[in-house]
């Protein structure tokens, strides 16, 4: 009982790693302290690791008129000789006449165009390119004249090292089988709600599980299967693995209505005004790697949680549109309700040759 409440606390420690420090900061233009400097995962429970949304904030303030310029990053990894990852996002929205600083892309002012501002930038984090959990984020910020910089950091941050093996630790249970089910009920609606229900033959030793078992925590995948009296309608069987399957089912109604969401009806949805949105991870990684996050915001910029939180989408990364279930034909993670947002889901999806 010991070893499974240490087990479990430190999963639970290694679920909320979102440690940071900053340091190397340089103040040009922009006068920036390291308290000013922030950087948060996309939403709370998820950790440091490749493929999750990272949003970094530098509050500031500037006395210069900027006409123009850009945030810049780099990622590195120590014991890798040059950056792994870099990306950039202009200041502010500009044409072929020049730039708006009131219309503010990176950089937002909080009143008029000088003074205090927030200077932002959402970066989904890279794949491994050595053996080193240690990672150092570069940021820099160039207006019109280039030199010196705005400012300058770096973000100091590690990737979650001991999270999967304790997932595994607690997971794979010396048995001949296991039997975990995940329920999406999407509030009570019965002809959109489904129950996936998966076995895996000796756990211990399965390769699939071993390597895959924690994406399917306790709290989302509780052991046993589905309830059958509720969900009486057998939709499909997938084979994942050697050894494992997936069997989904759905409620069966008298007007027979089929229950879960397929690629066929993504073309169908209205995207527009952000209604849904959506973010490939990894996109240069070979096939099978990557990753795609979707947000289903119905009410779109109109809505109580796009007030909230739609300075975590920022274009680019995220582009309006649905993830193509075709290609990532695999759910890791379903948000109902997210963030306590009735009717906003957040999918993370995968890709299941």
């Amino acid at each position: 009982m010991k070893q499974a409440a240490a087990l479990l606390a430190l999963a639970t420690t290694a679920a909320a790693n979102h440690d940071y420090t900053v340091s190397d900061l340089i103040s040009g233009n922009f006068t920036v302290t390291t308290n000013d400097i922030t950087m948060v995962p996309g939403h709370s429970w998820q950790s440091w690791t490749s493929g999750i949304t990272a949003v970094v904030n530098v509050k500031g303030s500037t006395q210069k008129k900027i006409e123009a310029g850009t945030f810049k990053w780099q990622m590195y990894e120590t014991g890798v000789t040059s950056f792994i990852a870099s990306g950039n996002s202009p200041y502010f929205t500009c044409d072929n006449k020049g730039c708006d600083p009131t219309s503010g892309i990176a950089l937002k002012y909080t009143s008029g165009t000088m003074g205090d501002f927030v200077l932002s930038v959402t970066l989904a984090l890279p794949a491994k390119a050595g053996s080193s959990n240690d990672f150092k984020l570069v940021m820099w910020g160039e207006d019109q004249d280039h030199n010196p910089y705005d400012f300058s950091a770096t973000v100091n941050f590690a990737y979650t090292a001991t999270i999967n093996a304790v997932h595994t630790k607690i997971n794979a249970l010396a048995a001949k089988q296991l039997q975990i089910h995940h329920d999406n009920d999407n509030g009570g609606d019965g002809p959109n709600a489904h129950c996936m229900e998966m076995t895996v033959t000796a756990p211990s030793t399965n390769t699939y599980w071993q390597a895959h078992g924690y994406q399917y925590p306790i709290q989302l995948w509780p052991k046993g299967p589905c309830d059958h009296k509720k969900y009486n309608f057998f939709n499909r069987k997938t084979d994942i693995a050697t050894g494992v399957s997936m069997v989904t089912l759905g409620e069966h109604t008298d007007g027979g209505a089929m229950k879960l969401q397929d690629a066929s009806t993504v073309n169908d949805v209205d995207c527009s005004d952000n209604k849904c949105l959506y973010l490939i991870t990894n996109p240069t990684s070979p096939s099978g790697k990557q990753h795609c996050q979707e947000l289903d915001n119905p009410e779109g910029t109109k809505g109580g949680y796009w007030a909230s939180k739609g300075w975590k989408y920022t274009s680019p990364p995220w582009t309006q549109g649905k993830c193509d279930r075709n290609l990532f034909n695999f759910v890791n993670r379903e948000t109902q309700d997210l963030d306590g947002f009735k009717g906003v889901t957040f999918w993370y999806l995968g890709i299941q040759h």
